[in-house]
């Protein structure tokens, strides 16, 4: 491709993304004044969030069940709310099954007899009915 085409191509989708002020270039322009601006942002790429960058990163190093536990891990909180998050967290994945460490052992029974289920079933309907075949609890410590 021709290096002035794709600098055009680098400055359109960097317009698209970060609208008339992009941040970089406003950055760049404070620092070195408004002449080599363009020249310095013209090259550079449009940034990505460092968690899509990880994650394609890590993608290549973790197998899809790891990656779903980090996901897991990720959205604990919301899974079953901050009063049991407080409590609970999840350790690792073995064979389809979530361990998850608890700090106490009335919560681990609460747990186990009221909450295992419906934390279960929000799991399932995430990831896959396929993805945990079920939660082991074990006390922290």
């Amino acid at each position: 491709m021709n290096i002035r085409k794709e600098e055009s191509v680098i400055s359109r989708k960097r317009k698209r993304v970060y609208g008339a002020q992009d941040p970089i270039e406003k950055m760049c322009e404070d620092w070195f004044g408004a002449g080599p601006t363009r020249e310095i942002t013209r090259y550079l790429p449009v940034a990505v969030p460092l968690s899509t960058s990880l994650k394609q990163i890590l993608g290549t190093q973790l197998s899809p069940d790891n990656i779903k536990f980090l996901e897991i891990t990720e959205k604990w909180e919301n899974l079953t709310g901050k009063h049991i998050s407080d409590y609970a967290k999840p350790s690792r994945m073995q064979d389809g099954i979530l361990y998850i460490k608890v700090e106490n052992s009335v919560m681990m029974m609460e747990l186990r007899l009221y909450s295992k289920k419906k934390i279960l079933d929000k799991i399932r309907g995430i990831f896959g009915k396929n993805f945990c075949s079920d939660i082991k609890f074990f006390p922290a410590g």
